[in-house]
């Protein structure tokens, strides 16, 4: 990272003279080539895969902590409910009971 400037793996256009002088000699930025794009491209796929694995085993850990969620509808003689529980309504139930 280089202050007032950009976080590393940033694509940024500077001037010819920071980039000579300053950035370059103390190896705080590289020329951009198409394999180091591909490279910095391949990188980002990386982290976002790793990053949508671990909030995954977040939110499974979650529900096994939770066990069961509980839906009240009304219903009729035999346990039997009118209509249906949808997508969204468990949506909405784990959203109150995790706060997520």
């Amino acid at each position: 990272d280089v202050s007032n400037l950009g976080k590393q793996g940033q694509l940024l256009e500077v001037k010819a003279g920071f980039f000579r002088n300053f950035l370059l000699p103390t190896r705080k930025a590289q020329l951009m080539t198409l394999i180091l794009e591909m490279k910095m491209e391949d990188e980002r796929i990386e982290a976002e895969k790793q990053r949508v694995k671990e909030e995954a085993q977040q939110l499974a850990m979650i529900f096994e902590t939770v066990g069961a969620f509980k839906v009240k509808r009304k219903g009729g003689k035999g346990k039997q409910i009118f209509g249906s529980v949808t997508a969204q309504d468990l949506v909405d139930i784990i959203k109150a009971q995790l706060q997520r």
